[in-house]
């Protein structure tokens, strides 16, 4: 199993951290931290539109990717972002692998986090959803036109 693990290192003076599958890889040039950083990142911006408040979660072909903030706080007391990434393809399993991950690199969740992430409607309902009104509305449309 495969999990990806990106968060603002909270001295802020640091690199920011990355763990593969558990591990820290540093430094940012090493190629390794540049190619699953960039998966990351790709993720995050091709799905911007999902963003539900603080936290959000989407569901890829091939496992889940989870953007929000761990309880940890920074030098200048703000919550430490993240990027979580894990090839589970089930939301617990998924939620469990966060959990694990999290408590390697020593960063606090909260409950509430976790709710979040089991509740949220992944990507895919939603694009789904924004799909069927696309087409309903174009229907509405060709439909009015014609009388």
């Amino acid at each position: 199993m495969k999990t990806i693990l990106w968060y603002q290192n909270p001295d802020l003076i640091s690199d920011d951290i990355l763990m593969v599958n558990g591990e820290n890889i540093t430094p940012p040039t090493n190629s390794l931290y540049v190619t699953n950083f960039d998966f990351l990142y790709n993720i995050e911006q091709k799905n911007k539109s999902l963003v539900l408040g603080q936290t959000y979660l989407y569901k890829l072909n091939d496992g889940f990717f989870a953007k929000g903030a761990f309880e940890t706080k920074d030098k200048l007391g703000r919550k430490t972002p993240f990027m979580f990434y894990s090839d589970e393809r089930n939301r617990e399993s998924f939620i469990a692998r966060f959990e694990k991950t999290a408590k390697l690199a020593n960063m606090e969740y909260s409950d509430q986090l976790l709710n979040d992430l089991r509740s949220l409607s992944s990507g895919l309902s939603i694009k789904i959803f924004l799909g069927i009104t696309a087409l309903i509305l174009a229907l509405l449309l060709f439909i009015f036109s014609i009388k």
